[in-house]
């Protein structure tokens, strides 16, 4: 079931204001054109979301999935898709992944682990870097929901390259930190360093 497909318009999707990265947030040619800035300078991220403050309910699905494409020069970057769920608007992300610069990438959300499906307040997609200063537009496509032991339904994203089919090395810590820095949202984290060919 395809929720988002943007044919119509940027459909409630916007700016994800935690964020001041992304600038800009609307529909082109089927699908949603997230522009924006990022540094490069120390960890920096942005997105968009949707909101329904009523709360959809995912609970018959087992899976969300989303096309997220890359501009070329958009590289060493992080996407995840995020939602908040609950009277309390309860925060949960993906794992995530690099997309590749210049290709679609399909991610993905396991519902189960992702907060109270039967209320789900919010729906986003926030890309990030902290090695990279990119200026450009990532694009969005495809929302599309999966319910428990169907097949996942192939829908072609707007094309930039081809989708990815392999695995990509990124970071391998072999030679440094490969510009990889503290979090310092939390106070825990002393150190970063590469050991061994790891962090």
């Amino acid at each position: 079931t395809v929720m988002f497909d943007f044919e119509d318009g940027a459909q409630g999707w916007e700016i994800a204001t935690d964020w001041p990265q992304v600038t800009g947030v609307e529909a082109a040619d089927g699908a949603l054109v997230v522009s924006g800035a990022w540094t490069g300078d120390g960890w920096n991220e942005g997105g968009a979301l949707v909101q329904n403050e009523e709360g959809f309910d995912l609970s018959e699905y087992s899976l969300l999935t989303v096309d997220v494409c890359a501009p070329e020069g958009a590289v060493e970057f992080f996407a995840q898709i995020f939602m908040k769920s609950g009277e309390e608007w309860v925060w949960a992300n993906t794992p995530g992944g690099a997309p590749v610069a210049g290709e679609c990438t399909v991610y993905e959300a396991v519902l189960a682990d992702m907060g109270d499906m039967t209320d789900v307040k919010l729906i986003g997609v926030k890309v990030g870097t902290s090695a990279t200063a990119f200026e450009g537009a990532f694009t969005v496509d495809n929302v599309t929901l999966t319910k428990l032991g169907e097949a996942v339904e192939e829908v072609e994203a707007e094309p930039v390259g081809p989708m990815v089919e392999k695995s990509m090395l990124v970071h391998s810590f072999s030679d440094d930190v490969s510009g990889w820095v503290m979090a310092d949202y939390w106070a825990a984290g002393t150190g970063l360093e590469a050991v061994d060919g790891a962090l």
